[in-house]
């Protein structure tokens, strides 16, 4: 008897199983968290080159009522899409006047020979031919430069960000684009790791390490006081993340019974889209990118002690002989499920998967040694690196599709949900190559389109 047909009789999804896929899908939600945080964290704001205090100083004390727009109108540039420039200023030459139009003045009825009879012509003038009196005041102006100093950062829609507070943007942008590739790569390292230990050591450590390191590296990560550590810390946190994932969804999926198999585990990723949804919330009521971070790092205290509550794979204790420690976790699963155990069943349930587990072993190499085995490999890696690029491509750009960030980012979640609810009642009755048919091909169209559309100017809050 196989642990498959075991469950037949314990129970494919009972009473057990349902409280222990509870706690499993409220860590779903939790993941998602450290995933997609960078979305907010790493958020751009608009910003400028930081104006010059001696100039600025000068235009103020020569016309007191210049008002902020005025100021970025005549240091900031535009760019080609006609937005400010946020890597770039005018720059000009203090104290050098244009001594034509200068002396024009002084011959002039409105004319004066000091400095500040000019100033007050000009400043009588500057509602008729504003471009002259910026000229007078500061010389001709240049062309436009990379920003000498820092940005300035608008404080609109975020009240602080990564970007913001360590200046991530014009020279400096490659950090945070480096640090969301060693991050995913750092992703791909632990799944490969975390597989590997925790068929040698079990489910449950490797369960337990990862969630610690999560929370700690979470919530440290909202005192990082500077992008080296910050960066540091979102790897660890990126890694034991997906280390965490893995092992939960293998745990979830090992003690359910084959029929139940299916729904239990897209229902694990409708977890992943209400998760997602309600970090954009989060987002919304914590403009601060620290206090971010801090209250969606922090339930990761909580989930170290569902570890008390998750049991040890069965799967797994059998494949490693450990006969005592699973009988009695299965025990422990027909009292909660009320089924009354033959003591030749568990007896049956050892004896043959002992057997089971002398026979050879498989490994990854198995998936090509054979062309069409090799051949439909290749095809699931293929579908699941564009699904991937489809997915994490439009949740991590969400600031750039127009309308408001946080709505965007909510609504890519929700998307998720009524998605995988009708995977659940089709997948079997359509099939999967024409599920993957109908959904690919007008997914990857919509992205095509959309990106050839002209961005609109949009609310962005």
């Amino acid at each position: 008897m196989n642990f498959d047909e075991f469950l037949k009789i314990l129970g494919e999804f009972g009473s057990y199983q349902k409280r222990r896929y509870a706690l499993i899908c409220i860590m779903a939600c939790y993941s998602v968290l450290s995933t997609l945080g960078i979305v907010f964290y790493g958020a751009e704001p608009e910003h400028h080159c930081k104006l010059p205090t001696s100039q600025v100083e000068h235009v103020t004390k020569l016309y007191g009522n210049v008002t902020r727009d005025e100021l970025l109108e005549l240091f900031v540039p535009y760019t080609k899409e006609g937005k400010r420039s946020g890597c770039a200023l005018y720059r000009f030459n203090l104290g050098s006047m244009n001594s034509t139009v200068i002396a024009l003045l002084k011959n002039s009825s409105l004319g004066g020979d000091t400095v500040d009879e000019i100033a007050s012509t000009m400043n009588y003038t500057l509602d008729n031919d504003p471009d002259i009196i910026w000229n007078l005041t500061l010389g001709e102006r240049t062309d436009a430069h990379p920003c000498p100093g820092q940005r300035e950062y608008s404080k609109d829609i975020y009240k602080s960000t990564v970007v913001s507070e360590f200046d991530l943007t014009c020279e400096n942008a490659w950090q945070l684009s480096t640090c969301n590739s060693v991050f995913f790569g750092g992703k791909l390292v632990a799944l490969l790791v975390a597989g590997v230990m925790s068929d040698r050591f079990g489910r449950r450590p490797v369960f337990l390490v990862s969630v610690i390191l999560l929370a700690a590296s979470g919530i440290s990560l909202a005192f990082a006081p500077n992008m080296a550590v910050f960066s540091v810390l979102y790897v660890i946190q990126g890694a034991s993340d997906a280390s965490m994932y893995m092992t939960l969804y293998t745990m979830g999926m090992e003690f359910v019974g084959p029929s139940k198999r299916k729904i239990t585990g897209l229902f694990m990723t409708v977890c992943f889209g209400l998760g997602h949804s309600l970090l954009a919330i989060e987002a919304y009521l914590l403009p601060n990118w620290r206090h971010l971070a801090l209250v969606a790092s922090s339930p990761g205290v909580i989930c170290i002690f569902f570890w008390f509550f998750l049991s040890e794979s069965v799967r797994w204790l059998l494949a490693r002989g450990r006969h005592e420690e699973a009988k009695k976790i299965v025990n422990k699963v027909a009292v909660v499920n009320k089924v009354k155990l033959e003591e030749a069943t568990l007896e049956r349930l050892f004896t043959e998967g002992d057997e089971e587990k002398k026979t050879s072993t498989h490994t990854p190499i198995d998936l090509l040694r054979t062309w069409n085995r090799a051949k439909l490999t290749i095809i699931i890696i293929i579908c699941w690196l564009i699904n991937d690029l489809c997915y994490y491509g439009l949740a991590l750009h969400a600031q750039g599709l127009g309308g408001s960030i946080y709505l965007n980012f909510a609504l890519l979640g929700a998307a998720d949900i009524p998605g995988h609810i009708v995977g659940m009642f089709i997948l079997d009755k359509v099939g999967r190559r024409k599920i993957l048919l109908v959904t690919l091909l007008p997914g990857g169209v919509a992205c095509i389109v959309s990106g050839l559309l002209t961005k609109a100017n949009t609310y962005s809050g």
